[in-house]
């Protein structure tokens, strides 16, 4: 059966990949469209032809909504650089376009496009692509292939009189794949000056459908505040990373970072008992940029049905500043969405997590961070049935108990000499160390568990905090003075003994003081007995103020 593609303007950068520049990426606004008419040469789906459209890449004078930007682009408008050819019996394509490069502020480097690629009608799955580049002139050029949300070949030469066959993976959502062409260039865009690249064939190849696994994997996905951090950056950590410990028995029985041979499928993966934990959040990451770079595209080759992907963004798209990543509330709705339906068309159910706020307190009270991008994220999983979990409020609450003062333990607030890799201190009001990872994995978790929308799979995988340990009761008669016997056989009161009664499974104990001046309860002593000795300057009271937590075995 014919598909009828359907005609979508859409705009398609790319950034040049340097070893001392970032590698970025850039959408702007489309502002104008041309149809062209329906050819079905050489589009293979599966040894069926499948007809397709010529897109055509405008550029505003402008991205919309970013600071920075050196100087205004003109506008340029050129449009349908594509031909259809047939020489010497063999069929292909000639596409043309003006291509140039910009610097702007924060050192990025970006390629820009005013060219024409195809749009193409596709059911709602995973493919290969396969394009085979062919070179009829004298001269070689240089080429990557693009699909629209960053999914690509590496950048290859075609040689004069030779070919050049390459194949990437697409994940296609609502029914619609857009296909991009671009040349390298260096030239400005004053300079910019017309290439052309050869197409011999596309073929498009149905990847088989995943099969539920054996135990489901729960995928994380977002920025900093998720992902796994290295021990060279220690404490700071990611709550991703101190989330296998609230989940299943809490016993991860190995871990392995990934690449599969590309810097943007890099995860690490935690190996459980009853479920896997593929956290694929990417420090600086927004949706944009994780769109752009096919970070999420290669999530969604991944996913399998009855698969759970758990979803926090929003530090980086509300940020005007980052060049690349920021995004309107508008646009990071439909970015979610987008997503959001890719995994329920692959049979995985989506989870939106609310940001956790920065450590910045006015009036006592903890500031949420981004609030319009929580409504955006709110309403995208309304729009696409995703559940949303208002985890950032969750965080707030902790954080306005504990105070202003105590909060401070959980962010990198570092003092000079208290870790090697911070020698001369350290302090960082977004990002969180690996006693606040901790409890930000705690409370995430728990708020996705407490959560009437959460599918009851993934509340299952969720341990309750009943399952980690339980609290023990400490009152008077859980206190008593110890005595010391001298010698001359003159018993001296120095220390109060605390006692509790044995709990099953128990693997140790921690006691808890409470610290008057910041309102909140610090460790003081960890034992497996059932008895811990205090020492020193210590008072009935505050031994009787004292908490007592039995970590349980699972």
């Amino acid at each position: 059966m014919v598909l009828l593609a359907m005609l979508f303007c859409h705009v398609q950068t790319y950034a040049q990949e340097t070893a001392s520049q970032e590698t970025k990426v850039l959408h702007i606004s489309t502002i104008e469209t041309k149809e062209s008419d329906v050819i079905t040469p050489s589009v293979l789906l599966d040894g069926t032809t499948v007809s397709y459209r010529y897109v055509d890449s405008i550029y505003s004078e402008k991205p919309s909504g970013v600071t920075g930007v050196k100087a205004e682009r003109t506008k340029i408008l050129r449009q349908n650089q594509a031909t259809y050819l047939s020489e010497n019996g063999s069929d292909g394509w000639k596409i043309g376009g003006y291509f140039w490069t910009e610097m702007h502020t924060g050192n990025y480097k970006f390629t820009y496009a005013d060219t024409t690629g195809f749009s193409l009608q596709l059911p709602s799955k995973n493919y290969t692509v396969t394009v085979t580049f062919t070179n009829p002139t004298q001269n070689s050029y240089q080429v990557r292939c693009w699909d629209e949300r960053g999914a690509q070949t590496k950048e290859r030469t075609v040689y004069p009189g030779k070919k050049q066959k390459e194949e990437f993976q697409v994940s296609v959502i609502d029914g619609n794949l857009k296909l991009f062409f671009h040349p390298k260039t260096d030239a400005r865009e004053r300079s910019a000056g017309y290439k052309e690249i050869y197409i011999e064939s596309i073929s498009i190849k149905t990847l088989p459908g995943k099969n539920r696994g054996t135990v489901p994997t729960i995928f994380l996905i977002g920025d900093s505040i998720t992902d796994s951090k290295s021990a060279d950056v220690f404490p700071r950590e990611g709550w991703g990373q101190e989330a296998c410990y609230n989940l299943g028995d809490g016993k991860v029985l190995s871990k392995k970072k990934l690449y599969n041979g590309d810097s943007m499928k890099s995860h690490t993966e935690y190996q459980m008992k009853s479920l896997i934990l593929a956290n694929w959040a990417l420090s600086g990451e927004s949706t944009k940029s994780s769109w752009e770079k096919g970070r999420l595209d290669a999530v969604l080759n991944e996913v399998k049905p009855g698969d759970y992907v758990l979803v926090m963004y929003g530090h980086n798209d509300s940020n005007t500043r980052r060049l690349g990543y920021y995004v309107k509330p508008e646009q990071y709705k439909k970015n979610l969405t987008l997503f959001a339906k890719g995994c329920k068309e692959r049979g995985a159910a989506c989870v939106f997590l609310s940001s956790v706020p920065r450590y910045k307190f006015v009036n006592q009270k903890i500031v949420t961070t981004a609030p319009s991008y929580k409504a955006a994220m709110k309403s995208a999983a309304a729009a696409s049935g995703a559940v949303f979990v208002d985890t950032g409020k969750a965080i707030e609450e902790f954080m306005n108990t504990i105070g202003e003062g105590a909060a401070k333990n959980y962010y990198m607030f570092l003092s000079p000499g208290q870790y090697p890799n911070y020698p001369a201190g350290y302090i960082d009001k977004t990002h969180f160390n690996n006693k606040g990872a901790k409890k930000l994995a705690q409370i995430i978790l728990r708020t996705v568990k407490e959560n009437p929308k959460t599918p009851s799979g993934l509340k299952k995988l969720i341990s309750s905090p009943s399952d980690y340990y339980k609290d023990i009761t400490v009152g008077a008669k859980n206190v008593k003075l110890n005595t010391v016997k001298k010698k001359s056989g003159k018993k001296v009161n120095l220390r109060y003994k605390l006692t509790w009664k044995k709990q099953k499974n128990a693997k140790y104990y921690i006691i808890y003081r409470y610290v008057p001046s910041q309102k909140t309860y610090v460790k003081a002593a960890v034992t497996k007995r059932t008895a811990y000795v205090f020492q020193g300057k210590w008072t009935k009271e505050q031994v009787k103020k004292m908490k007592v937590r039995a970590v349980l075995g699972r």
